[in-house]
């Protein structure tokens, strides 16, 4: 019989090892089951849920170290996160704790020591959180390594970064993200750069009724090539 199934059918205790830090169960066919529980945990949560910090620092050394996490998990839940980012040893939990404590820098650290496919995720969220605190600077390097170019182009624009977004422009064309480069020229008042743009991802017809008001040498090349691509539809 499976343990799901000493969970379903009644069970009694038999007892607690403490040197194995094991409970033993039985059914009524005298089948037994046994189960993980450690004594010095237990205590230690219930030190923390008393308040007696002291007393919990001195249980937590003996506390076996790949316990660590759980007992982490239990202060986050505890909300005292500041004590959970101590404990923990799993990189993903002490990032989520490191954003959650506005801590960027410890946040960083484990960022860069990342090499698969989730550091980009990690980047953008950094680099929000920066945003809130008001730390642009980071905020800028985290979305230039996620390849965030929406997120940097606001950031850019609120700081009035006028050669930064050139360069997002150019970027964003090269990865096609052609609304995005449309949108950073514009910014920029190149009007015949976003003229180009819309001439060579052949939404001419856009740029006429963009540009129609005081643009005419740039509308008239819109306009050519429009009529073009109506006389090659006729014929």
């Amino acid at each position: 019989m499976s343990r799901a199934n000493a969970l379903i059918n009644p069970t009694y205790l038999l007892g607690y090892i403490p040197a194995l830090n094991r409970v033993y169960l039985a059914d009524k066919e005298v089948r037994i089951y046994g189960y993980s529980l450690s004594l010095n945990l237990i205590k230690y949560q219930s030190a923390i849920l008393r308040g007696n910090t002291d007393t919990a620092a001195e249980i937590l050394r003996s506390i076996p170290k790949e316990q660590r996490n759980q007992v982490a998990r239990f202060l986050e839940a505890r909300d005292l996160r500041e004590l959970a980012l101590h404990m923990t040893t799993d990189p993903d939990h002490k990032f989520d704790l490191s954003l959650q404590l506005d801590d960027l820098d410890a946040a960083l650290e484990i960022t860069r020591t990342i090499l698969d496919a989730e550091v980009e995720t990690k980047w953008k969220a950094v680099g929000d959180r920066a945003l809130a605190v008001w730390r642009f600077d980071l905020a800028r390097e985290c979305f230039e390594r996620a390849g965030d170019l929406s997120a940097l182009m606001l950031l850019l624009l609120a700081i009035g970064d006028r050669a930064g977004l050139a360069k997002l422009a150019g970027q964003a064309e090269e990865k096609r993200q052609n609304n995005l480069a449309f949108a950073s020229r514009l910014q920029l008042g190149d009007t015949e750069a976003c003229v180009n743009l819309l001439v060579k991802t052949e939404r001419a017809p856009e740029g006429g009724q963009e540009w129609c008001m005081g643009r005419g040498r740039l509308v008239a090349r819109l306009r050519c090539r429009l009529y073009r691509r109506v006389f090659c539809v006729l014929a």
